[in-house]
């Protein structure tokens, strides 16, 4: 860490800096925990046949489980074409058994 030439203490810039990245580092963290108990709350409401609310919910998050998600909401109103294009973005293989795809997702999402 630089010094200043006149105290020998450490650069305030580069203290508040480190900060910054700490507390940027702890939102970004929040967001994610925020994101995971929002796409749980979906799997929930899916797997009580509520794929609606599950819709409204998944629709706002950007991960892969989100996206898996959002292809078995689309499978389970029978649209195929919609639910295969989730499945592409969630990386995973378009499966059109829902009951099983939503057992798989609890499985995976509560490891």
């Amino acid at each position: 860490m630089p010094l200043n030439s006149r105290t020998l203490k450490p650069q305030k810039a580069d203290n508040d800096a480190a900060q910054n990245d700490l507390y940027a580092f702890m939102r970004e963290l929040g967001d994610q925990m925020k994101s995971d108990a929002k796409v749980l709350e979906a799997l929930a409401l899916l797997e009580r046949g509520d794929w609606q609310q599950a819709h409204a919910i998944v629709q706002q998050h950007e991960t892969q489980d989100a996206a898996w998600l959002h292809g078995i909401v689309h499978v389970l109103e029978g649209d195929l074409d919609n639910a295969r294009y989730w499945y592409e973005r969630a990386k995973r293989t378009f499966s059109p058994d829902a009951k099983s795809e939503l057992a798989a997702a609890r499985q995976t999402l509560d490891a």
